[in-house]
Parts: C-alpha cells; structure tokens; sequence
C-alpha cells in the first residue's frame, strides 16, 4: 500500500495563491489577537473607579459643538 501524500496529484496541493492567503490571514489573526491582548492590558492598568479613557478629538470636539463641553 503506498503512502497518500506520495500519490497526491498536484492539483490537489495548495497553489502559491492559496499559500499566501493562508500566510495571510494567519498574520491578520496574530495581529488581531495582539491588539486585543494590548488593549486587554491597558484597561487592567486603568482598571481603578473613575478611570475613563481621554475622548479622541472628534468626540471632543462634537460634545463642544453640541455644547456638552465648554470651549
């Protein structure tokens, strides 16, 4: 009896193509879940009662323009 992987026809293998859409989405997972972790650690470093993230401009900037904040 032969192995399979010897009598697998080339067509059946994965093209360059599909190698680097594999490799690629594998990096975009890693990215991801390095993204998560990070964000992960700075809520437990602010993790104290209180604690609020800064508003990016343009919420900053929104909550002026709707007169929430004061200019």
């Amino acid at each position: 009896m032969t192995s399979l992987a010897s009598t697998t026809p080339r067509s059946l293998a994965p093209s360059s193509a599909d190698r680097l859409l594999l490799w690629l989405a594998r990096e975009l997972e890693r990215v991801a879940q390095a993204r998560i972790h990070a964000g992960a650690e700075r809520s437990a470093a602010t993790a104290h009662p209180g604690a609020g993230r800064m508003p990016r401009m343009h919420e900053h900037a929104a909550a002026v323009h709707m007169g929430l904040l004061p200019r």
